[in-house]
């Protein structure tokens, strides 16, 4: 008996490389329906450190808001690693507080997504949370084999 005829498509999957290829176009084309959101959290970004002035305003915003960790700051996607919008939205859904003064003290500031935005953004975070954890078990061991990851695939429970 052949242990590959066993597997799930011939066992195919279980090369790692693939399994990391088809994760990222999985990850990739979720993105791509919700480009619209996260067009508009960008905006925020890309605003608000548009600008030493719009920085400082901020700043301000942030301190009047008071209990929140601003230790990882403000950080933009790279567009071709979905990991790193993952890293952008973690960032920038915990500074809503923050933007919703910044639009009341900066009368030139435009960009606030709506509420709509804001849950998909944090809906957008838990569906690729599980991606994440994934990757970080393929890549980040130095001997990566499927049984330290491929249960997990079964487990995506995103909404």
């Amino acid at each position: 008996m052949v242990l590959n005829n066993s597997l799930i498509c011939s066992g195919e999957f279980f090369h790692v490389r693939y399994s990391a290829y088809i994760l990222n176009l999985i990850v990739q084309e979720g993105l791509k329906v919700l480009s619209d959101a996260l067009k508009k959290i960008k905006g925020n970004i890309k605003y608000a450190s548009g600008s030493e002035i719009r920085m400082i305003k901020f700043k301000e915003c942030l301190q009047q808001i008071g209990n929140i960790d601003a230790s990882s700051g403000l950080c933009l996607d790279v567009p071709t690693r979905w990991n790193s919008t993952f890293f952008m939205l973690q960032s920038v859904v915990k500074y809503q507080r923050v933007f919703a003064n910044l639009r009341l003290v900066d009368e030139n500031y435009k960009y606030y997504p709506s509420e709509e935005a804001w849950q998909k953004a944090e809906k957008i975070i838990v569906f690729l949370s599980p991606f994440y954890e994934i990757t970080n078990l393929i890549l980040g061991s130095s001997y990566p084999t499927p049984n330290l990851y491929f249960f997990k695939f079964g487990k995506f429970n995103a909404f």
